[in-house]
């Protein structure tokens, strides 16, 4: 009474095979997924602003996934008056430009106590050699009748 019939036990084993197949497919798929993710790590230290952003990357379409940590200050100059910072997250970046081995994107922050609009541009191109990306910078302030335009170098890290 113990044995169960032929056809019930191959059965099982073909239940049990496709668990483990369907286990092995996820566990791949997940393995694929984070091999294909890189990290972006920018900075911009200079007399207008202050910038950090660490986020992950499509290796294969070098697009930001997602933020993980991210700020903008404005450094207390002719323009900007006080020294106030904003948080940055993936919903600030609005653009994203992929040419190449260029790392290009746009960060949109609302500054509501100013009536105005910041954007900061990021343009940068892989240096091989130093295994970075380099370029410039140009952030935009955006309010009222005027529009002020700061410029500066940008170095970013990735992989």
């Amino acid at each position: 009474m113990g044995n169960a019939p032929p056809t019930v036990t191959a059965t099982r084993r073909k239940a049990s095979l496709a668990a483990a197949l369907g286990g092995l497919v996820l566990l791949l798929s997940a393995t694929l997924q984070a091999a294909a993710t890189g990290t972006l790590f920018c900075t911009i230290d200079d007399r207008n602003l202050s910038f950090n952003l660490l986020g992950h990357t499509s290796i294969e379409h070098g697009a930001i996934l997602d933020v993980h940590d991210g700020s903008l200050k404005l450094k207390a100059a002719r323009s900007v008056g006080k020294e106030i910072e904003f948080p940055v997250s993936m919903e600030n970046i609005f653009m994203q430009w992929d040419f190449d081995s260029d790392l290009r994107f746009a960060i949109r922050i609302e500054d509501p106590d100013r009536s105005r609009e910041i954007v900061l541009a990021i343009i940068a191109a892989r240096n091989e050699k130093l295994e970075k990306y380099l370029g410039r910078y140009v952030l935009q302030l955006v309010g009222g009748n005027k529009t002020e335009r700061l410029e500066g170098p940008i170095s970013c890290e990735g992989d």
